[in-house]
């Protein structure tokens, strides 16, 4: 079987990891497998190590200009007549126009779009009102033209069906899956990591991180205030870790320094291998505006450390508040739930080994492959596939 996946952006990410996956796994199933992006960077390097073969739309990227969409469209026919190919499937808002280019062919491909998140549509999503507009409009023109679309939580398919926009169709929940690494860094490796990153001595401190997009969505400000906090209510010496490369990057420094922060705070830039640090957190620290399904939870919960998340899009699908991580509204629940963690490290490493449990038990790179290649497959139960967990 051809399969072709699509993607706007080449730049590491949860939506490019889930990529990777698929295309990885496919391959290695037998079928013939092509990335498609809009450029070149991380996820092409990695799938033509895979030995994956990559295809660059120069036109396909986050553009207002209509001829950018007519190209990528075209350069998208271009490929299907040059390349005919059985699946393809669509990741990434920016590509859903590409479904016009599978009219008129005489070989038309099954095709799949996943929805990795509908941040424009979240209530705190930052945006001109004409982007929202625009952006459900898509949603509503185009997914129904797809033969099957999947969501990444359960949250993001409820709201497509509360709002309408499969125009009746019904979506199937596949939830990310990581690969489970062989070579597991130790907690004692990653600390000595991180302070060679930074460029500091080791003082014992308790460190707490985060990796990500440095953005309006991760709402990082959220950890600054929170770490602010502690200093009227712990004596203990902190480290907050951030690491990630973004657009936020130089306002959050100055936002640091204002709220008197900035010497508990460190800046690793961008962490291409988050297994390589992660291991030395008490607890990773998520606290965005909206989500899909996060993949460094994922890669918290290999290595047995727990997560404080804010509860939006599929965390709480993966995060149980009290058992396995714990969830956060706000600065003043962050900053108490971090103080705890660090006043009672065992309660920490068991809730870190919980979450790996249901890592290991429920979100496994197998189990998402199979039940995507599934998804692929003629059905001949198509309501059976709306009954995926």
């Amino acid at each position: 079987m051809q399969i072709l996946y699509l993607i706007t952006r080449p730049d590491r990410g949860g939506a490019q990891t889930n990529v990777l996956s698929l295309a990885r796994q496919a391959k290695a199933r037998g079928n013939e497998v092509t990335v498609a992006t809009g450029g070149t960077g991380w996820l092409t390097e990695q799938a033509a190590g895979a030995g994956i073969r990559t295809v660059v739309f120069r036109s396909l990227r986050r553009s207002w200009n209509p001829l950018s969409t007519l190209l990528f469209i075209s350069g998208m026919k271009r490929e299907l007549r040059e390349n005919p190919t059985d699946i393809a499937h669509f990741h990434s808002s920016n590509t859903l126009p590409g479904i016009l280019a599978v009219w008129g062919l005489k070989k038309r491909p099954r095709t799949v779009f996943t929805v990795h998140g509908l941040s424009a549509l979240h209530p705190g999503w930052k945006g001109p009102f004409r982007a929202k507009f625009v952006y459900r409009l898509a949603m509503r023109l185009f997914l129904p033209m797809f033969d099957r679309v999947i969501f990444v939580c359960r949250h993001d398919a409820e709201f497509a069906e509360r709002n309408r926009l499969l125009s009746g169709k019904t979506g199937v929940t596949i939830r990310n899956g990581i690969e489970q690494k062989t070579d597991s860094v130790s907690p004692a490796a990653a600390r000595q990591t991180v302070f060679r990153m930074i460029g500091e001595k080791d003082r014992e401190q308790t460190v707490f991180g985060t990796v990500g997009r440095l953005d309006y969505a991760k709402r990082l400000e959220m950890l600054l205030r929170a770490a602010r906090k502690i200093r009227g209510v712990s004596k203990r010496e902190f480290l907050f870790i951030i690491g990630g490369k973004g657009p936020d990057r130089q306002k959050l420094e100055r936002l640091a320094e204002k709220l008197g922060v900035s010497d508990t705070v460190r800046w690793l830039g961008e962490v291409r291998n988050p297994e390589t640090v992660i291991p030395a957190f008490r607890a990773i620290i998520l606290t965005s505006r909206f989500e899909g399904f996060p993949y460094i939870l994922l890669e918290a919960g290999l290595a047995g450390v727990p997560a404080i998340a804010t509860p939006v899009g599929g965390v709480p699908e993966l995060v149980e508040d009290g058992v396995n991580g714990w969830l956060a509204e706000n600065e003043d629940e962050l900053a108490e739930k971090i103080v705890r963690l660090a006043e009672n490290p065992e309660i920490a490493v068991t809730a870190g080994q919980k979450l790996r449990e249901k890592v290991l038990r429920d979100f496994t790179e197998e189990r998402m492959v199979s039940e995507t290649m599934r998804v692929y497959g003629p059905p001949t139960n198509p309501s059976s596939l709306d009954k995926l967990p």
